[in-house]
């Protein structure tokens, strides 16, 4: 019996180009810890989607494996093509290469490293130096491991082990370093590792590079302190540059720095010399400047702002990383002094204080010089830890509720409190009221983490209470004074009540949150009621619409 003919719809099909416009609708993009937990769902759903379309068959395969692997959330997973990669043995993280690759492993390898073009390395993961050596006899001269990489992310950089350049190619435009240190050497100064860093991206990279970032490796070992001036002369063309490290600012630097035409976003630690920053002229300049994120103590930060006054800035970050050595008034109103630097213009204000704060007890004061501020759209605030005598009372959350009617996302996120004195002790919990005025007040709000909410004072029935129907889908709140599951479930039925869209999709994921995790565990409990509740009325979904 003769075949039917072909129809322009599957003649269509098998042209790559046409496959490759269908699939690039599902491409996942790139990972982003900020996502709503909705679209980080789709994200995944996406990469299943492509990985299941690639097994159809052949004319399939290359186009969907081309959208799949475009972006790579682990740069492990594209050296497990190659078989003789292989884990030590009682190890979940150690890599190794067991035997050279055969010429058939490795191009397959390249097959699949053609295809990437942004690759995010895991940090749990450790790769043994001789891998780098094994591939660094496979590598063509000046195109790198990854040939067609635009995007590398956290990279590890050890000093004495110099391997991983590999993944350094011409068609980089955003780079991040990750500084590390091998077990064998303390005290060694991260400013010639950066200096060396620096160097070797300039001779490989730069002609294309826009953004830099050189971080440093969590863990118990530290580099040696160290103040020493990076070179900048090279890089004049980067729209962004992050430098977490402390680094030395003279009038050259800050000029030169001032002066890079298309920088739209800077982080930096800065010291700068006391003398010259009150003696000196203050620097016009970072014309293209519209994201600034500080490191440093409150002392540090104040001398850099006076020197160059911000202006056009949508997003300002500061990272205050030691508590001022002042009194505790004194202490206040420094820090409203760097908070009263922010423009009119801005958008975004994140403040994060990474030591055992203790200010006075109206510790949002502080947002006081921000009142003003009309555009903001984003507030977060995170404290690593609160001293007992120190808390956010009802009071001070009832007189921020009339101000930023733009906000999208408000955040009091407390990691910790010194347990002294137990937070049940005090006077003035926040109360469930103020956070719902608080939403009422700010209809366009999609994010809230409430620092705390006071669960003895709930209404008896939850139930009575009006809809709100607010489409806040973000919502994250530390429960206290609670009296075990009767309270949670009345927590959970009264914020379904308010909050009807909460986006719950990540809930049945599990959560890893550190030493702190008991500052949030009643919360994660309201969330499993919540998504049970959710279930219950609108039936189970365990899969998101890709293009909704």
């Amino acid at each position: 019996m003769q075949s039917p003919l072909p129809t322009a719809a599957s003649r269509a099909l098998l042209c790559p180009e046409i496959l490759f416009e269908i699939f690039d609708y599902l491409e996942p993009g790139r990972p982003d810890e900020n996502a709503l937990p909705m679209e980080r769902a789709r994200r995944r759903e996406a990469q299943r989607t492509l990985a299941s379309a690639a097994r159809v068959c052949y004319t399939f395969s290359g186009p969907a494996f081309n959208i799949l692997w475009r972006v790579l959330d682990e740069l492990v997973a594209l050296f497990k093509i190659l078989p003789c990669f292989v884990q030590y043995p009682h190890s979940d993280t150690n890599f190794a290469l067991e035997r050279d690759p055969t010429e058939d492993e490795w191009r397959r390898f390249q097959d699949y490293a053609w295809r990437v073009r942004e690759a995010y390395c895991e940090r749990s993961a450790t790769i043994a130096p001789s891998v780098w050596t094994f591939l660094a006899r496979r590598c063509s001269g000046g195109q790198g491991l990854v040939p067609r990489l635009r995007r590398l992310d956290a990279l590890c950089t050890h000093p004495h082990e110099p391997g991983r350049i590999l993944l350094l190619t011409p068609t980089l435009r955003h780079l991040t370093l990750e500084l590390s240190l091998p077990t064998t050497h303390d005290n060694f100064e991260e400013s010639c590792v950066i200096a060396t860093m620096v160097d070797v991206v300039r001779k490989v990279s730069v002609p294309h590079l826009q953004s830099l970032r050189i971080t440093r490796a969590q863990g118990p070992r530290r580099f040696k302190p160290s103040r020493t001036s990076i070179p900048y002369g090279e890089l004049t063309h980067l729209a962004e540059l992050e430098i977490v490290s402390r680094v030395t600012l003279d009038r050259a630097a800050v000029a030169a720095l001032a002066a890079f035409p298309r920088l739209r976003k800077l982080a930096i630690t800065p010291w700068m010399d006391p003398q010259l920053a009150h003696t000196g002229e203050p620097v016009q300049g970072f014309p293209a400047l519209r994201e600034l994120e500080i490191f440093g103590s409150v002392e540090d930060i104040l001398r850099f702002l006076a020197y160059v006054p911000p202006k056009d800035l949508d997003v300002y970050k500061l990272c205050v990383t030691q508590p001022p050595g002042l009194y505790e008034m004194q202490s206040l109103e420094y820090l409203k002094a760097v908070v009263g630097f922010a423009p009119r213009s801005l958008r975004r204000l994140e403040l994060s204080f990474e030591f055992m704060l203790a200010v006075p007890r109206y510790f949002l004061e502080l947002l006081e010089p921000a009142s003003e501020l009309d555009n903001l759209s984003a507030i977060a605030i995170r404290v690593h830890q609160l001293e007992h005598n120190m808390f956010i009372g009802d009071a001070e959350l009832r007189a921020i509720v009339p101000r930023w009617p733009n906000l999208a996302e408000f955040a009091i996120s407390v990691q910790g409190v010194d347990s002294t004195v137990g937070i049940v002790d005090k006077d003035d919990l926040p109360t469930i009221a103020t956070l719902v005025r608080f939403a009422e007040c700010h209809p366009r709000l999609v994010r809230l983490v409430w620092p705390f909410v006071d669960a003895s004072a709930l209404p008896p029935d939850p139930r009575a209470l009006p809809l709100l129907d607010h489409a806040l889908q973000v919502l994250r709140v530390s429960v206290v004074n609670d009296d075990g599951s009767d309270s949670l479930r009345r927590l959970a039925v009264l914020f379904d009540r308010l909050f009807s869209h909460l986006d719950l999709a990540d809930v049945r994921y599990p959560r890893i949150d550190g030493p702190y995790l008991g500052r949030w565990r009643r919360w994660y409990d309201v969330e499993q009621l919540l998504l049970s509740i959710r279930i219950g009325r609108e039936g189970w979904h365990p899969s998101p619409a890709l293009l909704s």
